[in-house]
């Protein structure tokens, strides 16, 4: 027995009906799948090339001194003694930056900025080398000078 076409396509209709609302379902589905995987690609992209809601494009990295003091004058030295001058002068071949924590007498906020000076160090990762840390202290507590060489050893 063999079925006509006629047959087998009344047969198939029988068995699996698509309703119309099943179709606007499977649409739906589709067009969610596409916004959920593409949408934030494309969002992404019109904002790259758009700058809509970027950030102002500045960072803020602390403040210049104003006017530009020569470190020659300030006579400061390193640990070894040796001039600070050589190393972040205009003539060093490599020059550096330095992060220097000044103060006259070093209070609970005193050491609060030499910690976050040493995190900014950690911060920076494989970075940590091109910024130097230094502090030029008038008086340090008793506790804090015994603390020194294990938390500010490279200070």
């Amino acid at each position: 027995m063999t079925m006509t076409t006629a047959e087998k396509t009344d047969r198939n209709d029988q068995e699996d009906p698509v309703s119309p609302e099943k179709v606007r379902r499977g649409r739906r589905t589709a067009l969610l799948l596409f916004a959920i995987g593409f949408g934030p690609m494309i969002f992404a992209t019109i904002m790259y090339y758009t700058g809509w809601l970027n950030p102002a494009g500045h960072s803020n990295n602390g403040e210049l001194i104003q006017p530009p003091a020569p470190l020659g004058q300030m006579h400061l030295e390193g640990a070894s003694g040796e001039p600070l001058a050589d190393r972040f002068g205009p003539e060093a071949a490599d020059p550096e930056w330095m992060m220097m924590v000044v103060s006259g007498d070093c209070t609970a906020d005193c050491e609060e900025l030499l910690y976050r000076a040493r995190q900014v160090n950690i911060a920076l990762g494989k970075n940590a080398n091109r910024v130097n840390r230094a502090a030029w202290l008038g008086s340090v507590s008793e506790d804090l000078s015994e603390r020194w060489d294990d938390e500010y050893s490279s200070m």
